[in-house]
């Protein structure tokens, strides 16, 4: 009987501490997402910092609140919890989320920052230059007393002048003036720095770049370039990368020479291409060698032909290849480097006939590998060609080319047949020529191959490529042709005119289209052709080498060039609007703007007038290019000193929008509490079904 009665009482028991949990809102294995709390800290310059961040917080350094609070929502969490000064530099109120937001209001810190230093962008030397210096102080919640602040200017470490005394009230900005000679010609770097007695350290200096003398700055890269007039700066190819990353050259270059021999590596291409959108004239002699690669984007003129390029290799795998296993992968690899990705390329493998076949596809899709393939049997060449001719008449457009790669110890080759299957690929229009893997090839196979390449010195392999590619038949136009003029850019009439005597011997490229703008033609072909892509850019396609009436135009073609520098002729204005930036363009021929390494298309708006509307541009220092000249605008600290007193404002929208709670300053935040949890809930419905469980059993029994 007691038994029964203690089984009776079970569920009764379970269901009152089911409630009791309840009532202490404890739910096992079920979290609440409306007590669930994200914690965003306002860490701007503006706002006093805390003493200890709260973990797994998310911090706002722009003010821009209504993106720090967006980031917090996405963890869907039940409320926000904001610590802010309410200095908002986007907008005066940011859109809050689905959720509860608490403010907990922060003091103003009282900050003094550099705002701005105006320094020309050159100057004569021995002439005075005036440099100013912008200084601002942060609008704090409460107006306190009259600040001292020192501001000093230093010339490359040493300081300019003594330092300035200026008193500031919360909320105001002053302009301080410099005076400054210099009697050497060159760059200089001005910094302009502060000492607050109050505020932190970090972040109150802006540096500047100038440059001294009239002469612009040329960096030429390649052997035997000479401009009449111009002082040109040396720069090996391999060091070009680096010389242009420094802010001290990058920033200050007018101009770049390649010459035809440069062979630019990856790097330096890059390089070269961001100082072109960042203003630099670029002049391009030839320009073999970038098919597909970073410097062909700012080239006008491509050596990819408009039908493309069909190219067959035919590759000894005999006996006699085995000491050149590893030279034959190298040379097959390098002549896959010297086409374009987009090039189709076959391979065909052959003893006495063809053993390997791997069929058409492009270059950059090319993944070939002999390494697995023996060498072994005797060698006729013949059966492979033949075959070969069957393959390229599968890619009839086009350039067609066909390279055999061997030692050239053919059993066949002072057979009629061997030389009737030469005949019918040129007959065909193919060009052909040789790779031998070895210093003496039999006589017999060179003069069957005047087009030949010794890959026995590796280094040079590639450029003996490039070299048997650009004397292909269908590549070089040699002889007199006439030349004439086609429309080309206003910023170059003047540097170009009707050549006296006709080019010879050009190494053929083609117009890129898509808007280039070709300047003269011999026949045909280009000989030199001009475009803009932020810096101006010309390539000559003859070699000034064998042309002297290109040579001597070479001075005129730089000054077309060079980058514009405190001429007038172009003016540049920015300024933020909102969350991004109005951006004016005055005196240009075109639009192209390049807005913090991202580039923008301006739309017309007047003769050689532009303006662009930028969104969305991060807070901070921007520099902002177009035409060969440059403006900054301001870092975000500039707009936060113009004096915004909405604080108290823009946190009390913000909570009473989203129905959170506004905290005073100082005040804590209270745990929010929110409705009954879902798991609460599922616990009491639990309860009730135990006692009626109970209720039921007690009476059945």
């Amino acid at each position: 009987m007691r038994l029964k009665r203690l089984r009776l009482s079970i569920p009764a028991a379970g269901a009152l501490l089911l409630a009791l949990l309840a009532a202490v809102g404890w739910a096992p294995g079920l979290r609440s997402e409306e007590t669930a709390r994200a914690v965003v800290v306002d860490i701007s310059p503006s706002a006093e910092p805390l003493e200890q961040l709260p973990g797994e917080a998310i911090l706002c350094a722009d003010s821009d609140l209504g993106a720090a609070l967006r980031r917090a929502a996405a963890s869907r969490p039940g409320s926000i919890l904001l610590y802010t000064d309410g200095c908002d530099l986007v907008s005066a109120a940011p859109a809050v989320p689905a959720v509860p937001v608490d403010v907990v209001l922060l003091g103003r810190r009282d900050n003094v920052r550099v705002q701005d230093l105006r320094v020309p962008a050159r100057a004569a030397k021995g002439a005075p230059i005036s440099i100013a210096v912008q200084v601002g102080r942060t609008l704090g919640s409460v107006r306190g007393d009259p600040l001292t602040v020192q501001v000093r200017l230093e010339r490359d470490g040493e300081r300019v002048g003594a330092a300035q005394e200026i008193v500031l009230e919360r909320g105001q900005s002053r302009r301080v003036l410099f005076a400054d000679r210099i009697d050497r010609g060159g760059f200089v770097r001005y910094r302009a720095s502060l000492h607050d007695p109050v505020g932190p350290t970090d972040d109150d200096a802006l540096e500047v770049l100038l440059k001294v003398g009239d002469h612009p700055l040329v960096l030429a890269v390649g052997e035997g370039i000479h401009v009449p007039g111009v002082a040109l700066t040396r720069v090996a190819a391999a060091d070009l990368a680096a010389r242009l990353q420094d802010p001290a050259v990058g920033s200050a270059v007018d101009a770049l020479v390649v010459g035809a021999d440069a062979a630019l590596p990856p790097a330096a291409q890059e390089a070269v291409v961001a100082a072109v959108r960042g203003g630099a004239g670029l002049l391009v002699l030839g320009g073999h060698g970038y098919a597909g690669r970073k410097l062909e984007t700012v080239l006008p003129l491509t050596e990819t032909p408009p039908d493309g390029r069909a190219v067959l290799l035919v590759v000894d795998v005999s006996g006699s290849m085995q000491p050149f296993r590893r030279d034959l992968t190298q040379a097959i690899r390098l002549l896959q480097d010297v086409l374009h990705p987009r090039d189709r390329i076959a391979l065909l493998g052959f003893r006495d006939q063809v053993v390997l076949r791997f069929e058409w596809e492009t270059v950059g899709n090319a993944r070939w590998s002999l390494d697995a393939i023996a060498t072994r049997g005797k060698t006729l060449l013949a059966p492979a060609l033949a075959e070969a001719l069957v393959w390229l008449a599968k890619e009839p457009k086009g350039e067609r080319r066909l390279y055999v790669v061997s030692d050239g110890e053919w059993l066949d080759r002072d057979a009629p047949e061997l030389e009737r299957r030469l005949a019918e690929i040129d007959a065909a229009g193919v060009h052909r020529a040789a790779v031998f893997l070895k210093d003496d090839p039999p006589p017999a196979a060179l003069k069957l191959f005047p087009d030949h390449v010794l890959a026995t010195r590796p280094d040079d392999l590639r450029d003996s490529l490039r070299r048997s590619e650009q004397a292909a038949p269908d590549r070089v136009v040699d002889g007199p042709l006439p030349v004439r003029l086609a429309a080309h850019p206003q910023w170059l009439r003047g540097a170009e005119r009707a050549f006296a005597e006709p080019v010879r011997r050009i190494a053929r490229l083609y117009p890129r289209g898509s808007g280039e703008s070709v300047g003269v033609f011999a026949g045909q072909i280009p000989v030199m052709a001009a475009r803009s892509v932020g810096g101006r850019v010309v390539q000559i396609a003859a070699d000034p080498a064998r042309n002297p009436e290109i040579a001597g135009r070479l001075g005129a073609y730089l000054r077309a060039v060079l980058r514009e520098r405190g001429t007038g002729e172009v003016t540049l204005r920015a300024r933020r609007e909102g969350r991004g930036l109005r951006v004016w363009l005055e005196g240009a021929d075109s639009g192209r703007l390049t807005v913090g390494g991202s580039q923008v298309e301006a739309r017309p708006v007047g003769p050689r007038r532009w303006e662009a509307s930028v969104p969305r541009v991060a807070v901070g220092m921007l520099r902002v290019r177009a035409a060969g000249v440059e403006t900054v605008v301001p870092a975000a600290a500039s707009r936060e000193l113009a004096g915004l007193t909405s604080d108290r404002e823009v946190a009390a929208g913000i909570a009473n929008r989203s129905g959170g709670v506004l905290y005073a300053l100082g005040e804590r935040p209270q745990q929010r509490g929110g409705a009954k949890r879902p798991g609460v809930l599922l616990l009491l419905l639990a309860g009730a079904a135990l006692v009626l469980i109970s209720a039921t059993w007690r009476r059945k029994t």
